[in-house]
């Protein structure tokens, strides 16, 4: 599952995957880099939230998702002035 945080109706800043049990099949680990190396490429945060992470997401958005999107959210903000 991928979730896709948006700076306003057409801007993303984050992708969000959730890997769940069924994630880990066939050549995971390369479709995982593709969409990490593209998402860097254009700029955009990637995150992956593991399975054994979920319990605690509360907590994971806190510390690593939030403040990078902030973070990088504001340094649109001063690009665009």
């Amino acid at each position: 599952m991928i979730f896709v945080l948006l700076i306003d109706d057409t801007n993303p800043i984050a992708v969000v995957e959730y890997n769940g049990a069924g994630h880990y099949n066939n050549q995971f680990e390369k479709r995982d880099r593709i969409k990490q190396t593209a998402t860097e490429n254009a700029g955009i945060l990637y995150y992956q939230i593991l399975e054994t992470e979920l319990s605690n997401i509360d907590d994971y958005i806190e510390r690593k998702i939030k403040p990078a999107v902030i973070a990088s959210r504001d340094k649109a903000e001063i690009e665009e002035a």
